[in-house]
């Protein structure tokens, strides 16, 4: 195949909406090594190209082509995920970009800006090709149960109102005339999709995670962190990763730091990073899970302790706020101060508990959650492999609009938007929803608190209430809201 093709197989996968259509036409082609290589390019949440818009170029080229998964091209990408940028990347995109022909610049500019435009994620191609995506996933909390601390004292920390963002750093390699290559640092959110806002925390997070990792290899630290980590690091700090787990969170309301934290250019100047972990890439990558011993949180938290003393002056990096508690009362105590300040709630920590890339009982998290039912008043159509089903429901609270996208299974997802368009198209026959199969109805709504101007905070999606009637009668003063 050739990059033409590529399009065209892209194209065919975008014009269905259906998932088992999308994933035939993936394992009809399943086994071409230049689709493998460009899905892998594209989807590897590891791999980022640090573009947030592509040079301007005067002339596109006519000749050149991807062909098949070898050659030059290839070793673009490869430079840019090592870490080339500013003018020497620009430079290298820019002399690609007068070379390639339409189709051929096309998925080029595609793969660098990481959206194929065909609407399937990581979990789709992996389920046709098993493994060719590396899975994107962190530690996650289980809902607190007091039988899972199986020794005190743990640690707990303060669930703040902010967006859970991990730091990868690279440190690089020192070349033989001096240079350092593959020096890289990058922000990603918990499903892996990558923040370019937050640049001007790099540089101070470099600097101190380098300081860090000279210092514990060094033999600086107490003998618990020496022995448990450094030997399960490079032998020099040439290479060596490390991630960085932290909370981001701004004077800005939730709404305007989730604005500044998503958009595509400019910087979220006044995010600042919670730093509540360090995990070595090894124990990250599940290399060393084996060792019951090794990366303990009582030692990750001592890590984010000293990488926290190494930040540059002024650096908006802190310490997450830690407490120790002795029993579950004193558990209870800190969540109802907690509460009483505005914050989410706390995370429990066991002190024995190793880092795992799922949901695990070495996090357990203590926060309110309340449930509520609305009135549905509209819907939205999905993206990417939601696309051509619902994305969430328009429900009504106390008179303001609650968009409620999450908690849906596919099935849902599709019954429900199937549901919607027979109400729409009944509205626009009669004139009125009449008898309503969605709108107007009412649905079970979990959320965490309501916000300062009167929406819900994390609402998702639980159940619809068929049980119980609407005050008014189904479909009763509903304005139709469409997509």
């Amino acid at each position: 195949m050739i990059g033409n093709d590529i399009i065209a197989i892209l194209e065919q996968i975008a014009a269905t909406a259906s998932r088992n259509d999308k994933e035939a036409i993936l394992a009809k082609h399943a086994r071409d090594p230049l689709l493998r290589r460009v899905l892998t390019y594209a989807y590897d949440p590891f791999r980022t190209y640090g573009l947030k818009k592509l040079p301007k170029v005067a002339k596109r080229g006519e000749g050149q082509k991807f062909i098949g998964d070898e050659g030059p091209i290839w070793a673009v990408f490869d430079a840019l995920a090592g870490g080339v940028r500013g003018a020497k990347a620009e430079k290298l995109v820019s002399d690609w970009l007068t070379l390639l022909d339409g189709d051929n610049a096309t998925l080029f500019e595609r793969i660098l800006l990481k959206d194929l435009r065909c609407g399937i994620s990581e979990k789709t191609i992996n389920g046709v090709i098993p493994g060719l995506v590396p899975n994107f996933a962190c530690m996650l909390a289980h809902k607190f149960q007091a039988k899972r601390i199986k020794r005190w004292p743990v640690r707990a920390d303060i669930k703040e109102d902010g967006f859970r963002v991990l730091g990868f750093v690279q440190i690089g390699r020192t070349g033989a005339d001096g240079t350092i290559y593959d020096e890289k640092v990058g922000f990603f959110s918990r499903s892996g999709k990558p923040y370019t806002t937050m640049d001007h925390l790099k540089a101070p997070l470099l600097e101190a995670v380098k300081k860090l990792c000279a210092d514990w290899q060094s033999g600086h630290f107490a003998s618990d962190i020496d022995t448990r980590y450094v030997r399960h690091t490079n032998a020099t700090l040439d290479g060596l990763r490390v991630v960085v787990e932290s909370e981001v969170v701004s004077n800005d309301s939730f709404a305007e730091t989730s604005s500044a934290l998503r958009k595509k250019d400019g910087v979220a100047e006044g995010a600042s990073m919670l730093v509540f972990d360090v995990v070595p890439m090894s124990l990250f990558d599940g290399d060393d899970q084996s060792n019951p011993d090794l990366g303990d949180y009582k030692v990750r938290h001592r890590l984010v302790a000293e990488l926290i003393k190494r930040v540059p002056v002024g650096a908006k990096i802190q310490h997450m706020p830690s407490y120790l508690c002795g029993s579950e009362e004193e558990l209870m105590a800190l969540y109802e101060r907690v509460r009483a300040r505005g914050k989410e709630g706390i995370i429990v920590k066991p002190l024995d508990g190793i880092y795992e890339r799922k949901r695990s009982y070495s996090w357990l998290k203590i926060k309110a959650e309340e449930t509520v039912d609305l009135v549905v008043k509209g819907a939205y159509e999905g993206e990417g492999k939601y696309q051509g089903m619902l994305g969430g429901l328009l429900c009504d609270f106390e008179g303001v609009e609650v968009r409620v996208g999450g908690g849906y299974s596919d099935e849902e997802r599709k019954e429900f938007w199937r549901l919607y368009q027979h109400d729409l198209k009944a509205a626009e026959a009669w004139g009125c929803v009449g008898e309503p199969l969605l709108l107007g109805t009412l649905v079970e709504v979990e959320y965490h608190e309501t916000t300062p101007d009167g929406s819900l905070r994390h609402p998702r999606f639980v159940r619809r209430r068929l049980d119980k009637p609407v005050a008014d009668g189904p479909g009763a003063g509903i304005e139709l809201e469409a997509a």
